[in-house]
């Protein structure tokens, strides 16, 4: 084939190449998506790992493929399925790409207000309540990636619709929030608490009046976050007695100390850092003597021991080492304590790593 000829054929080829360009570009162009079509194209997927601000918002950044053209876009519009909250969400197109923005106080608040609300006697003692209260209310939430063609979710009313099974069968993709790292990723806002599950009861917490965050704690016994500003402090000693050994009668008579903090509100009981108790003396009936004596020792070495611990510490008024000042604190932590003569009080400390 001389080079004329080749030069025919490879025109008539971009020609046809052309023409056929030219043609399903003006079928897209033209082209109405029917919602199986829209689906099939699976637009947009999950970039990053999703955060929390300090504002107790989890943002899911999602972004286009490489397959969406301008004219694709035009014709789609982008939503998520919550099966929490039931509610259809359009997807915000912000510089970022799309957001869809989570709520975390909204949980928080649910789940704190059924623990003010419900129950006549005491929750059961969890020290990690807080910890995972997020984790725990999500653990069967899915989050439905949808798409539809433009103007569809106006047309049939899914902005007020509350649809499961449609979203469930319509999504090309879905998200469980019972995975861990959505709470765990180190880049979430904590405020100084330990866990952002944590940090977002606190913004709840922080907006209880008094009476109702009094009542929480004594509801929840323990582990309570909610910021605090210590205005002034008092330290406040007793003496106490009480048993050493459980099931022996032999008695200790200790000094107790603790601090007691000064809130710019009341909170309806009085708090305190945790106390310190100092040995001071024991008695052992004779009768106990020979089965406790290998603990007389460690009590006799104890009041050796607490007498210098208390010398060290007399001029604290701190106790706890966490605190030694007034001011605001953002990550502190509220327990309840009743005392052997039934006076109510709560604890305060703050909440630190590996504790």
């Amino acid at each position: 084939m001389d080079k004329k000829k080749l030069g025919l054929v490879l025109g008539v080829v971009v020609g046809i190449i052309l023409i056929a360009s030219f043609c399903f570009y003006q079928y897209e162009l033209k082209r109405e998506y029917t919602i199986d079509d829209a689906k099939k194209l699976e637009p947009f997927y999950m970039h990053d790992t999703p955060e929390s601000d300090e504002s107790g918002m989890l943002t899911f950044n999602f972004q286009l493929g490489s397959h969406i053209s301008n004219n694709k876009d035009k014709k789609l519009e982008y939503f998520v399925f919550n099966t929490k909250d039931k509610k259809f969400t359009e997807l915000e197109n912000s510089s970022f790409g799309l957001q869809y923005r989570f709520d975390l106080k909204k949980i928080a608040k649910d789940r704190i207000d059924k623990l003010i609300e419900t129950g006549a006697g005491q929750y059961p003692y969890d020290p990690e309540r807080f910890e995972n209260l997020l984790k725990d209310e999500v653990a069967n939430e899915t989050i439905y990636l949808l798409v539809f063609p433009k103007g569809y979710a106006l047309k049939h009313n899914l902005y007020s619709s509350s649809d499961s099974e449609f979203a469930e069968k319509n999504s090309f993709e879905s998200i469980s929030l019972s995975n861990d790292w959505y709470f765990d990723n180190p880049k979430n806002f904590c405020g100084g608490y330990t866990t952002v599950s944590e940090y977002v009861s606190s913004l709840v917490t922080q907006n209880l009046s008094a009476e109702d965050f009094a009542y929480l704690v004594t509801k929840v016994r323990s582990h309570v976050p909610r910021p605090v500003e210590i205005i002034n402090a008092m330290p406040v000693e007793t003496q106490i007695s009480k048993r050493l050994e459980e099931d022996y009668f032999a008695r200790g008579n200790f000094d107790s100390r603790k601090t007691m903090y000064i809130f710019p509100e009341f909170l309806n009981l009085a708090t305190y850092s945790p106390e310190i108790d100092y040995l001071r003396t024991y008695s052992v009936s004779e009768s106990e003597q020979e089965e406790l004596k290998d603990k007389i020792d460690e009590w006799s070495q104890r009041i050796i021991d607490d007498k210098k611990k208390y010398e060290e510490q007399t001029d604290k008024l701190f106790l706890d080492e966490n605190i030694q000042a007034v001011g605001k604190l953002n990550n502190t932590l509220f327990r309840f304590r009743i005392n052997e003569d039934g006076e109510q009080s709560m604890e305060l400390s703050v909440d630190k790593k590996n504790e």
